[in-house]
């Protein structure tokens, strides 16, 4: 092919080459052998974001013990209660000295986690080893019928229940509306037990729109229905899993969940689960699968999803995924149990394995420099004849128009030589959002083989790029 002034060229592909215009696509496939490495891309979605971030304030007294559990229940519904677990004790402060609840038959602290789920104006506490309790401010009622379940969530006035020692592969629902009533057979009963007919134990409950996401080691169902003649499990993946219960949360009606591996979805009512962690691959490949119950996360800001991954027993790296962005950032606290709070957009968590509760607010944000850049790096490319000499002229970048301005950079290494910048200050990315901006960059190297390297300015700016062409012209052999 020939291009302007007669050089050959090489198109690195892009979507079926040409311009593109839609999005997802897949772009310099690494599969091809043109791209060597692609560090924070996904072009699948629109490239991630990484970097470090911190903000945060002590929240709440010290506990007397590590926290298992924490939940919010608000009295009267508007008064925060702030409730928590530790070893067999169950406590709750508005905001000064905590203060225990003791109910009947909460003597075991053998527990490692707790469970909080509201209901009708009560608040339910179960941990899998003690008998569950169910409180409204002031009065405890021992729920002797309710299984020790470890998992719950609260549909449509039901109670849900999972994770039972003594039935690992069931879910069982209470009454409508009382959940003091789990007996099937009971008179005038309307509770219920449902396995999903594979041998996998449940590992996350989550209430969505108008079904219940039922997670299990490989596998993912859905529950729909509303009386007891009318419930059916549907499959949603016969592969996926969900690995944690307690990082499983919906943003928008959208569920988002680490898998059995800790690898992190999405996944939206009546869709199949779809992989965001690609672009932190680097980073979730570091999670120890043996442990990944102990994943936490909650939500900041409305549309962040803050994830604890365990990357050993002790171990913890904890990542920050915009949801309406799909930036990824790497925060440097590790989080532990969280809760619900009033102060949302804020949040309140404690660290892995400590007895203080933190305050985290957005507007508390800062930077600390740590950033992580993303780019593309080309591999070695000769154009189909390493022995000749060539000159290198041009390369030709596409690029994607993001709603900010954002600079890019580009190196150049010839025959293996060392990465030289060739426009050291930057081409700034600026127009119309969504237009397709063409970038020339002047080489003029001579060299038998040459890479290049594509990156961003700043962590915190896009580097969306679309497709590139070298312009060249070889030498005669001699």
């Amino acid at each position: 092919m020939v291009v302007g002034e007669g050089h050959p060229k090489l198109r690195i592909p892009t979507q079926d080459a040409g311009m593109i215009s839609a999005f997802p696509v897949t772009i310099i496939p690494q599969e091809e052998g043109y791209t060597r490495k692609l560090y924070n891309m996904d072009f699948d979605e629109i490239p991630g974001l990484l970097r470090k971030r911190f903000g945060l304030e002590t929240f709440l007294g010290a506990l007397a013990g590590t926290v298992k559990g924490a939940g919010l229940f608000l009295y009267d519904g508007a008064t925060p209660y702030y409730m928590a677990a530790y070893t067999n004790k169950v406590v709750y402060t508005t905001v000064g000295s905590w203060t225990e609840i003791q109910p009947s038959g909460w003597t075991s602290s053998t527990g490692n986690v707790c469970d909080f789920v509201t209901q009708g104006g009560r608040v339910i506490a179960t941990d899998g080893v003690n008998t569950p309790f169910m409180w409204d401010g002031s009065d405890v009622i021992t729920l002797t019928e309710m299984p020790k379940a470890r998992y719950t969530c609260q549909h449509m006035t039901r109670i849900y229940a999972a994770g039972m020692d003594d039935d690992p592969l069931a879910l069982r629902v209470c009454h409508p509306g009382d959940p003091t009533v789990w007996d099937p057979f009971a008179v005038g009963s309307r509770a219920f037990h449902v396995y999903s007919g594979d041998d996998k134990k449940l590992t996350a409950l989550l209430s969505m729109d108008d079904f219940v996401l039922i997670g299990k080691q490989s596998a993912m169902y859905a529950l729909v229905g509303r009386t007891t003649t009318d419930f059916a499990i549907y499959p949603i993946s016969p592969q996926i899993g969900v690995g944690s219960h307690w990082a499983t949360r919906s943003i928008g009606g959208i569920a988002f969940f680490p898998d059995q591996f800790g690898r992190v979805y999405r996944l939206e009512p009546g869709g199949r689960p779809e992989r965001v962690s690609s672009p932190v691959k680097d980073i979730t490949d570091q999670v120890d699968p043996d442990h990944i119950e102990k994943a936490r996360a909650f939500i900041y800001d409305n549309n962040q999803y803050v994830i604890s991954l365990p990357t050993s027993e002790e171990g913890r790296v904890v990542l920050s995924y915009d949801t309406l962005r799909g930036r990824w950032r790497q925060w440097s606290n590790d989080v532990g149990t969280s809760m619900e709070t009033p102060f949302f957009p804020g949040a309140i968590f404690s660290k892995r394995g400590g007895d203080q509760f933190f305050k985290f607010d957005p507007s508390s944000l800062a930077d600390n420099g740590d950033e992580i850049e993303s780019y593309v790096e080309t591999m070695e490319l000769h154009f189909g004849i390493p022995e000749s000499e060539k000159e290198i002229n041009n390369l030709w970048l596409g690029v994607w128009v993001a709603e900010e301005d954002f600079t890019i950079f580009v190196d150049c290494s010839v025959d293996g030589g060392n990465w030289e910048t060739l426009n050291p200050i930057g081409t700034l990315i600026s127009g119309n959002t969504g237009d397709y901006m063409r970038v020339r960059v002047p080489v003029g190297k001579l060299g038998r083989n040459v890479q290049f390297r594509v990156r961003n300015a700043l962590a915190d700016q896009d580097l969306r790029l679309l497709d590139m062409v070298v312009t060249f012209l070889p030498r005669e052999l001699e």
